[in-house]
């Protein structure tokens, strides 16, 4: 969220560094490779960089969280196999989910 704000500063320093750190350096900055990491992590073009706020970011978690419910809840009915939690695990992982 640090980058989308910087993107969308009143600043021109601020938005030119930026705008060079992410387009350019990519990699080899820090805000750059935070920018990239950021759109592998919510499958985002860099040129939406500025959507990033803590409403899409609360949304995606919401979504995967939701997803992993729901798959925890196909290995409990045995719709899908997962042989490395037993269903004491499972329940407990349920609960704590859907607590938080």
């Amino acid at each position: 969220m640090f980058v989308s704000k910087c993107l969308t500063s009143d600043n021109s320093l601020v938005n030119f560094v930026v705008c060079h750190s992410i387009y350019v350096l990519r990699e080899n900055s820090p805000v750059g490779s935070n920018a990239l990491w950021c759109c592998m992590r919510f499958g985002l073009r860099l040129d939406m960089l500025k959507l990033l706020n803590r409403n899409f970011v609360s949304l995606y978690a919401y979504n995967v969280t939701a997803s992993v419910i729901y798959d925890l809840l196909c290995v409990k009915s045995h719709l899908i196999e997962l042989s490395i939690l037993g269903a004491a695990d499972i329940d407990l992982i349920i609960e704590s989910l859907c607590v938080s």
